[in-house]
């Protein structure tokens, strides 16, 4: 059971309520027991976790459920319930090797780009050197 505060969208009291996550359903009750809401985890929208702002749920009906996480129980709740991490939550948590793989492909695009400049520099040169080459072995007309 998770504490949290119940936004209905029409009007500007919050209601606290306990939140349940079972398999994989979303169950907000009062403090009294009686289930005030009863979603599908995949039919609702939650927000990222941050370390010291609560988590936002949006139901489908409007209602909104503000939850503090701080210890991150309703993260692992819902991650034990399939609800899976967004990608950018991800790649924060893991920023260092993200920062490696964003070097190493900074270093494949410069290699990339000095191998098709340098070569491409051969080619038009070519031509020219062989201008030269002709130019030097004709011999100079005497004047």
């Amino acid at each position: 059971m998770f504490p949290a505060s119940r936004f209905d969208g029409r009007h500007a009291d919050a209601v606290p309520v306990r939140l349940r996550v079972e398999h994989h359903d979303l169950i907000v009750e009062t403090a009294d027991g009686v289930v005030l809401d009863y979603e599908q985890l995949g039919h609702v929208v939650v927000s990222e976790p941050f370390d010291h702002t609560p988590r936002l749920i949006g139901l489908p009906n409007g209602i909104t459920l503000e939850v503090y996480d701080g210890d991150g129980g309703l993260t692992g709740a819902l991650q034990q319930a399939g609800v899976r991490l967004p990608l950018a939550v991800r790649l924060q948590r893991h920023w260092l090797g993200v920062v490696a793989i964003l070097a190493a492909f900074v270093g494949l695009l410069a290699v990339g780009y000095v191998y098709f400049h340098l070569t491409r520099a051969q080619r038009e040169r070519a031509p020219l050197d062989d201008m030269l080459e002709s130019a030097r072995a004709q011999p100079k007309a005497a004047g």
